[in-house]
């Protein structure tokens, strides 16, 4: 499965039943990952990359190639120095980064990232939630 057929599956899933046992298998052997907000502090990550990280007014999520890197700015001094910190992991800090944004425009969770993806809507009754994406990890870089 591509990660366009998954998005479509996914798209106007209603908050808190987002995706299937079923899906989130489908997911894993396709090596695709699902981003979507909980709550009004989390950023959830299914199936190649299976996490969670807190979000609370927004974050930044480092993806190295096969794993989850999120640290605070703020132990690093800044965010050069942190960015020489995730190189030793071989992140490319600026294709290999999701923004997590809180409460702005007319939803409550949305993404920002140059990793080539596709998008889907969560909705909380008839109300748009989050506009959540699936990449896949061949894509990063």
């Amino acid at each position: 499965m591509r990660k366009d057929e998954l998005a479509d599956i996914l798209h106007l899933r209603q908050y808190r039943n987002e995706m299937t046992k079923k899906e989130e298998e489908i997911a894993k052997e396709n090596w695709l990952v699902v981003v979507f907000g909980a709550s009004d502090d989390l950023m959830e990550f299914r199936w190649a990359i299976c996490d969670e990280i807190g979000a609370y007014e927004g974050t930044i999520a480092y993806i190295a190639k096969w794993m989850l890197l999120n640290w605070d700015v703020e132990p690093f001094g800044d965010i050069e120095e942190m960015a020489d910190f995730l190189d030793l992991f071989w992140v490319d800090t600026q294709s290999n980064r999701i923004e997590a944004s809180f409460g702005e425009e007319d939803v409550t969770w949305r993404y920002k990232t140059e990793i080539s993806h596709s998008t889907f809507n969560i909705m909380e009754d008839d109300e748009l939630y989050c506009v959540g994406i699936v990449f896949d990890m061949k894509d990063l870089k």
